[in-house]
């Protein structure tokens, strides 16, 4: 069972931007589209976080709203908010596992684990390899309660570059957009945008709900409308970069992409402020000269779980 009073208190606004919808404030409600028609007729009343949908009468709170997005019935509703947010049921930590369908929007092949790692038989002996056939070559599903720490690893080192790709397409469609005139070549580049957005924010939830334990994949989501506006646009970090810089002297760690995804996530759970762009197949990380030391910490320690990453992926 889970807490509903929890579950009802998401904002109907984050769920709409994590599914795409566009919204427009007026006065204390936002307005929108759910269906196919000319003249918004979708709201949300900002005050008391209920949504209406005046074109078919319909409405209600968060749970209902997922209801109405997805088609689904109400108890599917509240384990799909539930997985989306991370909230676990009061009797404990539920594994929210993806369909088969889903694990491979993700990148993830699901029947057989083993068909994901990159063996390496110049590295390893055969008898080596088809031991860890035997004992990695379950349902992924499988992976996720016998071996929780080599199912999250294999999903950060998979789909996270994924998800980067995308994001890495969306950003430079994003600084594109901005130098064109209005046009018919800034609408269509606009409408390939906006597709794009929605690929990269079904993907993040998809990761969000596979990945066991908390994480912050949400900062991978992206806004087509913010971050047209956005002067930061691209900052993969939890911080403003100008915020971070007001705040002092800054230090800067430029890793590979896949190395770090894992430390910024890291240093998120640890509560250090950190701005990150792509710079090529690079990240670059800043960070406030006061946090070096855990930095400096985590640093190592990401760099030992990367390396039994990899090992893993070649057996």
């Amino acid at each position: 069972m889970f807490d509903l009073d929890k579950l009802v208190e998401i904002k109907c606004e984050d769920i709409c931007s994590r599914y795409g919808v566009q919204l427009k404030k007026v006065g204390n409600r936002l307005w929108g589209k759910i269906r196919d028609e000319r003249t918004d007729s979708f709201s949300i009343d900002l005050r008391k976080n209920r949504w209406s949908d005046f074109g078919d009468n319909t409405g209600g709170n968060s749970i209902n709203l997922i209801e109405q997005l997805e088609g689904i019935s109400n108890k599917d509703a509240i384990n799909r908010i539930a997985s989306l947010y991370g909230i676990s049921s009061e009797k404990g930590t539920d594994i929210n596992i993806l369909t088969n369908a889903q694990y491979r929007e993700i990148g993830i092949y699901p029947e057989k684990a083993t068909a994901n790692f990159d063996i390496d038989l110049r590295k390893h002996s055969i008898e080596k390899a088809n031991a860890w056939y035997e004992k990695y070559g379950i349902h992924v599903s499988e992976l996720a309660k016998k071996y929780p720490k080599v199912y999250n690893r294999l999903l950060y080192s998979i789909s996270l570059p994924r998800i980067e790709e995308l994001r890495d397409i969306y950003f430079r469609r994003i600084e594109k957009i901005k130098e064109y005139e209005p046009c018919i070549e800034k609408t269509l580049y606009s409408s390939f945008t906006k597709d794009t957005e929605k690929d990269i924010n079904r993907q993040v939830d998809l990761l969000k709900r596979a990945l066991l334990g908390k994480n912050s994949i949400d900062k991978l989501r992206v806004n087509y409308e913010n971050d047209l506006q956005n002067k930061d646009v691209g900052n993969i970090g939890n911080t403003n970069y100008r915020e971070l810089k007001k705040s002092g002297e800054l230090q800067y760690l430029l890793l590979e992409k896949k190395l770090a995804n894992f430390m910024i996530n890291k240093m998120d759970n640890e509560g250090i402020k950190v701005s990150a762009f792509n710079k090529f197949n690079n990240v670059n990380i800043a960070f406030s000269k006061d946090d070096l030391v855990k930095v400096k910490k985590i640093e190592d320690k990401v760099r030992q779980e990367f390396k039994e990453i990899k090992n893993v992926q070649q057996r």
